[in-house]
């Protein structure tokens, strides 16, 4: 009996086991990264049977007087005899305490049976046999072990075999898809990723459909393809990517497969000084605002894609201070010594940042003068990197981060302006110029001495920036959008007199569009583009004349707000306060 049970279990076990296995990746959502989703149903109702297969097994009887094993030829009685014989070795157990109480009660009904055909036979002190011991294996007990183990054996076989050719048949589908349309808003970079069920081929650009359009590049590995985004996308809005004629390495028919996701509310940090100290906030389009940061002198402060770093003033010393971008866990970076951090940036992307370092105790005998340092957010402790040019002079005026790639674009007191390494390459030498308006990509937007110029750095090709009509003012900032054009702040004059200052968006042909207006009583400080390049941010001190100053080293009027405008004209909201996150360096009169 033992060893029927046991074989039993032999050959149903591991077939039960993986039948429960596939019910349970099924029950959890993960059966798709083995097979089509599509023919889950199909593994999940096999595994299914093989399971109530299982449990009908175990009702079959077990075949305890065919399979015995133990032949007495015409002698039944005298099988009983040692049954009972057996049993009465046990006759002080009780049928509730002994460990087979089947066997007791078999063996008490034959006792009160008469055994005429026994004769005299008599097997004396002869041991009492155990005929499950003894008995050879039945082979019709090995051959239903073994049915019942190739049968499971072969119903998953047929399941497997089954599914993948279903898989086959329909081309690639999508067990899964990665996002996070969180940072899809506010970085560029961010991916979209598609697992599917087989292995692909290469995916060219032009099988994939972005709507609404977006700029992409597309990568392909194993089972699943990527798109990335070249630029930030549109907050609030739901995008498509459909991907045609998608083909496994294998072969056979091609698919479609397409997703749709939404991105969330864009989000900005902005700075607000006051008499009673001074705090960040993390705003929204509507105008809600939760304060994250609170010191008593922020000078300025640049947010990362997971930090921020605030600038504050202490004793005639600046200090930089790295949070989370809630505000939690500051650390202090390391800084080349006591002294005044000015003009702060961040880098697109990563945890690189910059600044001008000045010594505290700066004389006419000595001591360093805006100089260019770097940090990493990700290592504060860590000592800061000099950024200098040989044979010019250190001292820096403006300077930007390239996006996309490791480079510095460096205005330096003399007018030299260099496009360096912070690995240490050799510099390229870009002429003179009297500022940096702003940078999109790898073009630059420059102040020349004859007038705004555009720089390609790449190859270091300039051509004059397209001019606008003359009957729309002077052009002041020029800020830079990744298609190509620019936001320009024009103001006409009457004489001597400025009138207001509009924000037009101008193409590469010199097309214009207003965006934005400021009255001639307010000042604008300041014009930033959102990441996506879907807003413009205005820093306008309203009723400039009337106002006052503050005594920061970086010195502002004390009433100052954002802005913000779509680019067709439509203003969204007004902020109290100044250094929207989206802007690369704060503001400047």
């Amino acid at each position: 009996m033992r060893d029927t049970v046991w074989f039993r279990m032999l050959g149903v076990g591991a077939v039960a086991s993986v039948a429960a296995l596939t019910i349970a990746l099924a029950v959890t959502g993960r059966l798709g990264l083995y097979i089509n989703p599509e023919s889950s149903w199909f593994a999940v109702s096999m595994a299914v049977l093989v399971l109530v297969g299982v449990v009908l097994s175990f009702l079959l009887p077990l075949g305890a007087t065919e399979d015995h094993g133990h032949d007495h030829g015409d002698e039944p009685a005298h099988a009983a005899v040692h049954r009972i014989r057996r049993s009465s070795a046990d006759s002080d157990q009780s049928p509730a305490t002994h460990p087979n109480p089947v066997h007791i009660s078999e063996s008490e009904t034959d006792a009160g049976a008469p055994h005429p055909s026994h004769g005299d036979h008599d097997h004396g002190d002869e041991p009492a046999h155990d005929h499950d011991q003894h008995a050879p294996r039945s082979p019709r007990r090995l051959a239903g072990t073994v049915a019942t183990a190739a049968g499971g054996v072969i119903v998953l076989g047929v399941v497997a075999v089954a599914a993948g050719v279903v898989t086959t048949l329909q081309g690639p589908r999508v067990t899964s898809v990665q996002s996070d349309a969180t940072a899809a808003v506010s970085s560029a970079g961010s991916r979209f990723i598609f697992e599917t069920t087989q292995s692909l081929q290469e995916v060219d650009a032009a099988q994939v459909t972005v709507t609404p359009a977006a700029s992409f590049s597309v990568d392909t590995s194993g089972r699943s393809v990527g798109i990335r985004f070249t630029d930030p996308l549109w907050d609030e809005t739901t995008y498509t990517i459909r991907i045609d004629g998608l083909a496994g390495v294998g072969g056979g028919p091609t698919s479609t497969i397409e997703e749709s996701f939404t991105t969330p509310k864009l989000h900005a940090f902005v700075l607000q000084r006051s008499e009673g100290g001074d705090k960040i906030y993390r705003v929204d389009l509507v105008g809600d605002a939760t304060p994250v940061i609170e010191a008593d002198h922020i000078e300025d402060f640049r947010s990362t894609a997971g930090h921020l770093v605030v600038s504050t003033l202490e004793d005639g010393a600046s200090h930089l201070v790295v949070t989370r971008a809630d505000g939690s866990h500051p650390q202090e970076l390391t800084l080349p010594g006591t002294g005044i951090v000015t003009n702060l940036q961040s880098a697109e992307r990563g945890n690189t940042i910059g600044y001008t370092y000045t010594d505290a105790d700066l004389s006419a005998s000595g001591g360093r003068e805006s100089l260019l340092f770097t940090g990493s957010t990700a290592d504060p402790t860590a000592k800061p990197a000099d950024i200098a040019v040989s044979g010019a002079d250190p001292r820096v005026e403006d300077w930007r981060f390239v996006p996309g790639t490791d480079s510095i674009l460096m205005l330096t007191f003399d007018g030299a302006l260099s496009l360096v390494s912070p690995s240490g390459g050799a510099p390229v030498e870009l002429g003179n110029a009297i500022g940096i308006d702003d940078l999109a990509g790898t073009t630059a937007f420059i102040e020349r001495v004859d007038g705004p110029a555009v720089v390609d750095l790449t190859t270091a090709d300039e051509k004059p920036l397209p001019p606008t009509p003359a009957d729309l003012g002077q052009t002041g900032s020029v800020t830079a959008l990744a298609d190509g054009s620019t936001l320009r702040a024009l103001t006409p004059f009457d004489g001597m007199t400025p009138l207001a200052t509009t924000i037009t968006r101008v193409d590469a042909d010199g097309a214009a569009t207003p965006v934005a207006e400021v009255a001639p009583t307010d000042a604008l400080l300041q014009t930033c583009v959102s990441p996506s390049g879907r807003y413009a941010a205005l820093v306008v001190a309203p009723d400039i004349v009337t106002d006052t100053y503050d005594g920061y080293l970086l010195p502002l009027p004390t009433k100052l707000e954002t802005r913000i405008h779509t680019l067709d004209g439509t203003q969204v909201v007004a902020l109290r306060g100044f250094d929207i996150s989206w802007c690369r360096k704060a503001p400047a009169l």
